[in-house]
């Protein structure tokens, strides 16, 4: 098993899909592209196809994942061989996604991330 860890944005909103083998089972496809190391000019963005297999999760996640939406991951890569139609052996690979977290938006206004709301505690009501 090849473990992957990553940060992206997904270039386009998730699609949910059945599972051919089984109906019962969804799928959530997207994928994830992520800018490479060179200048601001030079940089070309790299894709990666990503799933979601648990049904749960995938249903759970569907509205959630949409274009634009910036993620920290971890996942296992994944790589497939298979025939097109002209008989060409192909290969695909794809991450199976397994932790992430969401990467804040950043404000319209200063470039810089949305600032969660903090709460402030009087000093006698801290525990230590």
């Amino acid at each position: 098993m090849l473990n992957i860890n990553g940060t992206g944005y997904l270039g386009q909103d998730s699609e949910l899909i059945t599972s051919k083998s089984n109906p019962e089972n969804k799928i959530l496809k997207f994928s994830i592209g992520s800018k490479g190391t060179g200048s601001k000019d030079n940089q070309k963005t790299s894709w990666i196809d990503c799933v979601i297999l648990n049904t749960k999760r995938a249903e759970s996640l569907a509205g959630f994942f949409k274009k634009g939406t910036g993620l920290v991951f971890s996942g296992e890569l994944q790589v497939s061989a298979y025939e097109d139609k002209e008989g060409n052996k192909k290969k695909n690979a794809s991450i199976i996604f397994g932790n992430f977290e969401f990467i804040p938006k950043k404000d319209s206004s200063n470039g810089s991330p949305d600032k969660k709301e903090s709460v402030e505690l009087p000093d006698d009501d801290i525990p230590f």
